[in-house]
C-alpha cells in the first residue's frame, strides 16, 4: 500500500508540474527551476550509476534532496490558478500525511531491520554496567550492528563487549566486528544482552550457555527479524 501510494503521488506530482507549467506559459518560474536543479541532479546521478556500475537508485538516497522537492511543490501550489490543479495540490497533501503515517509504524523499514526493538528494550530493561552483544554475519549492509549507530544513546551506559572503543567512520554502514571468544575473556558482566537473527545460526548463546549463563527473558520482532535475550549468571 506505501509503494502504490508513493507511485501514485509521484504521478500526481508530474502532472501538477507540466499543468502549472503550461498555465503559466513559463513565466515567473525562475525560484521553480533553481529548486528542481538538485532533484534533477540527483536522481541523474544515481540514474547513471545505477545502469553503467550497479542499482543503487533507491527513493531513499534522494531524501538529501527533498528540501527543494518541497521548495517545488511550493511554488507549484502558488503559481496553479485552476480550480482542478489546486485539487492536485489538495490530494498530494493527503498523500504525504498517509505515507507519514505509514512511517510512524513498529517497522516502518523492511521486517530485518527491526533496530527500534533492540534500542527498546535497552531503554526499558537494561541496567546499567550491562554488557550487550550482536551475533555477526559478516554483511555489508545487513549487520544489526546499525541499531547501535540508530539510537546510540539507548547503549551509552552498556558495555559493548565485541568492540569497546568506538569504530572508525571508514564505511557507509556499521559493520560486525570480528567474532569474540567469549570463554578468551578475562571477566565478563553477569548479565549480558544478546541480539540474535530468528533466521540465522546462533553465534553467542552457545558460548554464553557453555560459560554457565542462562536466558531470563526474551523478546522478538517480526518472524524474519530479531530476538533480543538477556543472559544472567
Amino acid at each position: 500500500m506505501p509503494d502504490a501510494i508513493a507511485a501514485a503521488m509521484a504521478v500526481v506530482a508530474a502532472i501538477l508540474l507540466i499543468a502549472v507549467v503550461v498555465e503559466s506559459r513559463g513565466r515567473h518560474l525562475r525560484r521553480l527551476a533553481f529548486a528542481l536543479v538538485p532533484v534533477a541532479t540527483g536522481v541523474g546521478i544515481l540514474w547513471i550509476a545505477s545502469l553503467v556500475w550497479t542499482n543503487v537508485l533507491q527513493g531513499r538516497y534522494l531524501t538529501p534532496v527533498a528540501p527543494f522537492f518541497a521548495m517545488a511543490l511550493a511554488e507549484l501550489a502558488i503559481h496553479a490558478q485552476r480550480r482542478w490543479i489546486r485539487g492536485l495540490v489538495i490530494l498530494l497533501m493527503v498523500g504525504s500525511l498517509t505515507l507519514f503515517g505509514f512511517q510512524q509504524r513498529t517497522y516502518a523499514k523492511a521486517s530485518t531491520t527491526d533496530y527500534n526493538l533492540m534500542s527498546r528494550v535497552m531503554r526499558q530493561s537494561a541496567r546499567a554496567g550491562d554488557g550487550f552483544l550482536i551475533d555477526p554475519i559478516q554483511d555489508w549492509v545487513f549487520s544489526y550492528r546499525g541499531a547501535v549507530s540508530v539510537d546510540p544513546g539507548a547503549f551509552a551506559a552498556l558495555i559493548d563487549l565485541a568492540q569497546p572503543t568506538k569504530p572508525p567512520l571508514d564505511f557507509a554502514w556499521a559493520h560486525d566486528p570480528p567474532e569474540l571468544n567469549l570463554a578468551a575473556q578475562e571477566w565478563l558482566p553477569p548479565r549480558i544482552w544478546l541480539a540474535s537473527w530468528n533466521t540465522k545460526p546462533a553465534t553467542y548463546g552457545p558460548q554464553l550457555a557453555e560459560l554457565g549463563y542462562h536466558s531470563v527473558y526474551a523478546q522478538s520482532g517480526v518472524p524474519d527479524g530479531h530476538t533480543v535475550t538477556l543472559w544472567e549468571k
